[in-house]
């Protein structure tokens, strides 16, 4: 309630005075206030903010709406670029697809077929056996595919393989990123303004442990297994998308921030916790959406675009690993809405509320090398858990050390104020009775 001398005592500043008293519930003034009125020859002005504003309610849902939405488009701008210019990221998601047996298969089938192409096997063949057998090398090529292909699944899986795989995606995402920002770096290069996957010396290695001849595999023509991913023409429109994504990735998501903070300024002071509560509800909301969606999408998008059925499970494999950072974002969403609304109802008003506080009241009222000692030890637990990967990057790991940090205090302040001399005999009498 605030109070303020603003001019000379009328018959209508008793009116006033009548009608806040109607409006509010105080019948009069105190004497003492009174007296200050009448001695000061002035109104007392009294308002409240206790009324509701029915803008802010109406500002606050329309708020939340627009972020929550808003929200699901930049995760997926995160998303698309860290996918897109971290090479690292892209270095793992390609060491991650190699390593599902499915993609090994058809990666072992790609690649002899290269071979089988590029080089005359059968003459490989050929120069093992006797003269009178020359007849049968054709034959014995083709009976070899099958093994061949076996072997080469084994040799896909090993380490070695997994190492030059590893340089040679690292290698034309390094190229990528160079060509779409103008930039090339020493040790990067690109053939005609294409991006290539260069495969040449894996399929020496496969055609090595198949049992092709050293010279045999030195024909392979410097462009063998060379696999373009990009032409010029797809760079050029490439470059002018990812600057776009460049801005959007960071832009969005300070803005989804500055939403969430405004739909909590627009709430009324007495039900800013709960609307912290209300913000982590539309944090899962986004988060389950982003999940339900990359289901959707991956599901059409194998029906329209993979014609042979027989290669929907690679191409089910490839979706899923390659999208895996987006549902990494949004188990972090989920992770972090669950939080907020745990604390939003644990630093509530409500009776089970009330009766949490006060049973946790001992452990937040500890000293406080005790009460962080075990903070610290439930976040390495949340760490270690992680939860659909949600805590793998050092940014949501900081966020989480944050909001831990902010709850904790929020809630030692309301238990050392409210139950200053709790303890653990109490809470567990009161609990059990």
């Amino acid at each position: 309630m605030v109070l303020r001398v603003e001019r000379p005592l009328r018959v209508a500043d008793a009116l006033a005075i009548q009608k806040f008293s109607h409006r509010t519930g105080v019948r009069e003034p105190s004497v003492r206030l009174r007296q200050e009125c009448l001695l000061t020859a002035s109104v007392c002005a009294m308002t409240t903010d206790s009324s509701p504003r029915p803008w802010r309610a109406r500002g606050k849902t329309t708020l939340l709406v627009l972020t929550t939405l808003l929200a699901v488009v930049a995760a997926v701008t995160v998303w698309a670029r860290s996918q897109a210019l971290d090479t690292d990221e892209w270095v793992d998601l390609s060491s991650d697809l190699l390593a599902e047996p499915e993609v090994q298969e058809s990666l072992a089938e790609h690649l002899v077929d290269k071979l089988y192409t590029e080089l005359n096997v059968a003459e490989e063949v050929e120069a093992g056996l006797p003269d009178d057998f020359g007849g049968v090398a054709s034959l014995l090529a083709g009976a070899l595919r099958g093994p061949a292909t076996d072997t080469a699944e084994r040799v896909l899986a090993s380490d070695a393989v997994a190492t030059v795989w590893e340089q040679a995606n690292r290698t034309t995402h390094a190229t990528f990123v160079a060509l779409v920002r103008d930039e090339t770096p020493p040790g990067v290069s690109s053939t005609d303004g294409e991006v290539a996957l260069e495969l040449r010396e894996l399929m020496q290695e496969v055609g090595a442990k198949i049992g092709l001849s050293g010279n045999r595999l030195d024909q392979l023509p410097e462009d063998a297994g060379r696999i373009v991913i990009f032409d010029s023409d797809q760079l050029d429109a490439a470059s002018s998308a990812i600057a776009i994504l460049d801005f959007l990735s960071w832009f969005l998501v300070v803005l989804v921030a500055a939403m969430y903070i405004g739909v909590v300024f627009l709430a009324e002071p007495a039900d800013r916790v709960r609307t912290v509560g209300v913000v982590g509800a539309s944090l899962v909301a986004a988060g389950l959406v982003l999940i339900i969606v990359r289901a959707i999408a991956i599901r059409s998008a194998i029906a329209v675009i993979v014609e042979n059925p027989g290669n929907h499970s690679v191409a089910n494999i490839a979706a899923y690993v390659s999208t895996s950072l987006l549902a990494q974002i949004a188990w972090t969403g989920v992770a972090y809405g669950v939080m907020l609304m745990a604390a939003s109802w644990l630093l509530g008003k409500g009776k089970l509320a009330i009766k949490a506080q006060r049973f946790v009241a001992p452990a937040f009222n500890a000293e406080p090398l005790a009460l962080w000692g075990g903070t610290v030890a439930v976040l390495l637990v949340a760490l270690w858990w992680s939860p659909g990967r949600s805590f793998q990057s050092w940014v949501s790991v900081l966020l989480l050390v944050v909001l831990v940090v902010l709850g904790v205090l929020a809630l030692r302040r309301r238990t050392t104020t409210e139950w200053p001399d709790a303890s653990w005999s109490d809470s567990f009498s009161r609990s059990v009775t």
